[in-house]
């Protein structure tokens, strides 16, 4: 009777105090969830190996044509392709290439390249990106189109030349809503280099002229405009063009500039489309054997890419050849050994204009051989990933 009447005032006590505990086992700690994964991260662990590998190559539209040959790839005059074929979809479905960058060849009239860029992007769930080179001036796919109604710019130095970099945003913001109105993700501009040779008749006037820190404000600007209009941009061609003689679409082109140098002259502009908030950088074909010790091109360099330009510059965006098809890499390498060595140097989007079947192959193969750890194909898939979800 005792023990019962103990039992019910201290039940009485609980209801008074708000006690819900009457044994004498501690409470369960709280258990700790495994940190949640982005949709980027689930999409990466939902790949294979040959869908992550496919990723990172960004190859023209003619590239999925079984029909053309390698010489008509490369070749600027060659008809391109206008629309996607049912065998162009069957040989995408080997290789679910990351992207596309389309060049003047693919382009006739603007509902043909509206609907050229709405099938390319159909082709994989995990849609291909789409990029062209519309700079503004005489590097500009539709521009130079009379079949488009757009606005035309002289050159990028012209737009220096006023000292204005409300210019150069309009530049881009331009430029950027008519691509986006073409159904095209990402320009691969600003030139970020300064014109300082007048032996380069590569850059020229695509630069913002040869001074850095006007170069500097201009690619900033256009930055903002290209963000702005809801494109992604490229700065190019990191560590700088403007100073090198050769053009790398024949033969390797060599800057005797030390990095210190390099950081007051030709990085500045680049620093400052970092600062902007750049989507891409672009690696040229560039031996910088003063910061390498060797001549090795800078998209194959570790040195540059990942030591220099990863770690010093702390650019934690995506990094993208140059066109691996190109003489410069060309003379030294074949396909599969470019594409690997650009890989194990630290880049992620592999632009190419030929040879795709080729260059998959190799990357494939040294990422099953170890050659390539999964550790470093998944961080480029990733970054490659993000952004196509951002």
């Amino acid at each position: 009777m005792k023990r019962l009447v103990s039992i019910i005032l201290i039940l009485s006590l609980c209801l008074l105090f708000g006690c819900t505990r009457i044994d004498n086992n501690p409470p369960e700690p709280e258990t700790t969830t495994a940190k949640e994964l982005s949709d980027a991260e689930k999409l990466l662990a939902s790949m294979s190996t040959e869908e992550k590998v496919a990723q990172l190559f960004f190859v023209r539209a003619d590239c999925i044509d079984e029909t053309k040959t390698a010489e008509e790839l490369v070749d600027p005059y060659a008809e391109g392709v206008k629309t996607v074929s049912d065998e162009m979809k069957a040989f995408y479905g080997k290789y679910p290439v990351g992207g596309f960058v389309i060049f003047a060849k693919n382009i006739d009239k603007p509902d043909q390249l509206k609907e050229l860029t709405a099938q390319l992007h159909s082709l994989n769930e995990i849609t291909p990106f789409i990029s062209i080179d519309e700079e503004g001036g005489r590097v500009s796919r539709i521009a130079a189109n009379e079949n488009f109604d757009v606005e035309r710019f002289d050159s990028m130095e012209s737009i220096a030349a006023t000292g204005k970099p409300a210019r150069a945003y309009n530049v881009g913001l331009t430029i950027g809503k008519y691509l986006k109105d073409y159904g095209i993700d990402i320009d691969l501009a600003p030139v970020a280099d300064i014109n300082t040779n007048p032996k380069n008749r590569v850059i020229g006037n695509r630069a913002f002229g040869g001074n850095p820190n006007v170069a500097a404000d201009m690619v900033s600007s256009a930055v903002s405009g290209f963000h702005d209009a809801g494109t992604y941009c490229t700065l190019k061609h990191f560590p700088g063009h403007g100073d090198t003689a050769n053009d790398t679409h024949y033969g390797l082109a060599t800057t005797d500039r030390t990095w210190d140098e390099m950081l007051n002259r030709e990085l500045v502009p680049f620093v400052a489309g970092i600062n902007a908030g750049a989507d891409i950088i672009m690696v040229a074909h560039i031996s910088c054997p003063k910061v390498t010790g060797d001549m090795m091109p800078a998209d194959l360099s570790a040195a540059l890419v990942t030591d220099k330009l990863r770690g010093e510059l702390g650019w934690n965006g995506l990094v993208a050849t140059d066109d691996l098809s190109m003489g410069a890499i060309t003379e030294l390498f074949s396909p599969a050994e470019a594409s690997v060595l650009a890989v194990n140097a630290g880049c992620d989007m592999l632009l190419l204009s030929s040879h795709l079947p080729e260059a998959y192959a190799g990357v494939l193969t040294a990422v099953q051989e170890g050659k390539i750890p999964m550790e470093r194909l998944d961080e480029s898939v990733l970054r490659i990933l993000e952004l196509k979800l951002k």
